[in-house]
């Protein structure tokens, strides 16, 4: 389970991942934020709330949050979005 920010900003940054990280779990074997977030932490308005965490993420420059895959969500890491865009 994921209980922080920074682990999963470690998790965006990896180069075992390095183009997206969805936010619901609809690739098969593949990380999600939902998947290793605590179901308990969602919604709480805490720091362990995942759902906060999107922003978070967007707001530090680590990565970009929108619909990459149709109509899913997930995270690009802004490097590779930048790349793409260019």
């Amino acid at each position: 389970m994921v209980h922080s920010l920074d682990l999963i900003i470690s998790v965006l940054n990896s180069r075992s991942y390095s183009l997206k990280i969805p936010f619901a779990a609809f690739i098969p074997d593949y990380p999600s934020l939902t998947a290793a977030a605590d179901h308990n932490d969602w919604h709480s308005g805490s720091g362990t709330d995942p759902w906060l965490w999107r922003i978070r993420i967007v707001q530090e420059g680590v990565a970009a949050y929108g619909k990459f895959f149709s109509d899913k969500a997930c995270f690009i890491q802004t490097e590779v979005l930048s790349r793409q865009v260019v």
